[in-house]
């Protein structure tokens, strides 16, 4: 016998009172459905920039003069969110370090979104010794966990390194000492990768360190990535919140002779 035809087949009890259930529900799900990107079409990677336009390299050669003449430091011009679409171009980059302030540097535009982060960092080389002059280079992702405006990293070859958005260079004070002002670094998408800001610093006589500052109190960062971020030489730091709501860190870092 053949089976019966299942078109004009009548719902279940079952059935009735499951899609009762349901049936409320179905427009907020759309709803969110609909507000939520897919992942699938979030970017991972931009491509690094390309040659800089003629325009914006007259306009670098007018800050090159400002700089060299002491109208304006590389603090005021990280701070300022018009040369933002500076910040991923070598040239802009190079300036920066070459007119490098001593003490303090500054990695965010006016108006980065994020938990405002004051880094207070020391260098000691040989024998403790402070490290005066050491030449310090920050950079770290958003408060999203992004180096890039429009994507969490940059193609090619040292593309984060050499790239990414928030970034600043400093020098140290005759005590060894510098201050970094940011915003707490979010961690990167897809990823448990604890939260970090990247250094890397440089002093003569003595072997660049490469590192990272961690957070002690990082949901990521769990009991195996703390041991392998020690293991790693990478540093990790208590942020004290104060009243004025900015975090709070202090660190050393320790060089070794060439």
């Amino acid at each position: 016998m053949s089976p019966a035809p299942t078109e004009n087949r009548r719902p279940s009890r079952r059935e009735i009172a499951r899609f009762a259930v349901i049936a409320p529900l179905l427009p907020s799900l759309l709803a969110r459905r609909l507000q939520q990107p897919s992942t699938a079409e979030e970017p991972r990677f931009v491509a690094p920039p390309g040659e800089m336009p003629a325009e914006m390299q007259e306009r670098l050669h007018g800050l090159v003069e400002g700089l060299r003449a002491g109208r304006r430091t590389t603090n005021d011009v990280l701070s300022d969110p018009a040369w933002s679409t500076f910040r991923p171009y070598p040239a802009f980059r190079e300036t920066i370090r070459e007119h490098a302030p001593t003490g303090r540097g500054v990695l965010v535009p006016k108006g980065e979104p994020g938990d405002a982060l004051l880094v207070r960092g020391r260098v000691l080389g040989a024998e403790q010794q402070p490290c005066a002059d050491a030449l310090v280079y920050a950079y770290q992702t958003s408060a999203q966990g992004w180096y890039a405006a429009e994507a969490p990293h940059v193609s090619g070859n040292s593309g984060d390194f050499g790239h990414a958005r928030l970034f600043t260079y400093v020098r140290t004070d005759p005590q060894g000492t510098f201050e970094l002002a940011t915003i707490r670094p979010g961690g990167y998408p897809r990823s448990d990768l604890p939260c970090h800001i990247h250094l890397a610093l440089q002093a003569p006589g003595h072997a660049e360190r490469i590192t990272e500052v961690r957070f002690a109190d990082d949901p990521r960062l769990t009991p195996s990535q703390l041991e392998s971020s020690l293991r790693a030489g990478f540093e990790i730091v208590d942020v004290e919140r104060t009243s004025d709501g900015i975090g709070r860190c202090s660190v050393t870092f320790e060089l070794e002779r060439n």
